[in-house]
């Protein structure tokens, strides 16, 4: 008996173990880190930004990267300076003016932005871009409502190639490449792009925004608006501090940024 004894207790001991491990709640998994991304107007209402934020299961942000884009108008790459419109096959273009006042910009009277295409009217010496075959009847205004659904189908289509100045027969005079023409460049984070570099004035658009990311990942999302001043420390003055913390950038309305990225971290803990 005594033989049998131990073995049964064994077995008894296991089962119940086994019957309690199963009736046990498990632990729940920690929250993966997410990624999402927030579009809206920056820059006092100049460009259309775009943050893309990772947040850590401990609310950490570990990636950040921060972009902006142009207006079709404001800042805008369907503009011409005087001398291109009517030559180069430019003879499709809006100008308004009176006759002996020299007209020094011009701009494009089609565009074709994703498979949606718009022409430039009024009577104002900025054009509206009305969607020809569908209900936008001003571009520019309902992109400077700075909705995230409208601001990110614009900044996705302007930044992958997919903006393109049209004649009027719907050939495509200039494709991918409003720099032909402008300043203007799409994708400011590119390797080629020219705008605003270091060594004019101030520290140039990559360096400051490489400040704010780097800023974003070390201190996280701990600050408010008010929270945004100049350093007073002798020199430093042009540099942003956030609580006491500079941040490294000098670029002006720097708080939109900022925003921007609050909102893509509160998508990205909505996440988890």
């Amino acid at each position: 008996m005594k033989k049998r004894f131990l073995p049964a207790v064994l077995a008894a001991a296991l089962a119940l173990s086994s019957l309690i491990a199963a009736c046990s709640p498990s632990k729940p998994a920690a929250p993966a880190p997410a990624t999402a991304v927030a579009y809206g107007r920056v820059h006092g209402a100049g460009y259309i930004g775009r943050v893309q934020i990772t947040a850590n299961k401990n609310g950490a942000v570990s990636a950040a990267e921060i972009d902006e884009t142009f207006f079709p108008v404001l800042n805008g790459w369907t503009a011409y300076t005087a001398g291109v419109y009517g030559a180069d096959g430019f003879e499709d273009y809006y100008a308004y003016g009176a006759e002996e006042a020299p007209i020094t910009t011009a701009y494009a009277k089609y565009i074709r932005i994703d498979e949606r295409t718009f022409e430039a009217a009024g009577t104002a010496a900025t054009p509206v871009y009305r969607e020809t075959s569908g209900n936008v009847y001003d571009l520019e205004k309902l992109l400077q409502s700075g909705d995230d659904g409208i601001c990110g189908w614009y900044y996705d289509a302007v930044t992958t190639g997919k903006a393109q100045i049209l004649k009027k027969d719907g050939e495509i005079l200039v494709a991918d490449t409003p720099a032909k023409h402008s300043s203007v460049t799409f994708n400011k984070r590119g390797a080629d792009s020219a705008y605003w570099q270091a060594g004019g004035a101030g520290l140039g658009w990559k360096a400051n925004i490489a400040a704010l990311e780097d800023y974003i990942i070390a201190y996280g999302m701990n600050y408010a608006y008010d929270s945004f001043s100049k350093s007073e420390e002798s020199g430093y003055t042009s540099y942003w501090e956030i609580n006491d913390a500079l941040t490294g950038a000098t670029l002006s309305d720097m708080g939109d940024y900022l925003l921007l990225a609050i909102k893509a971290y509160d998508l990205a803990r909505a996440q988890q």
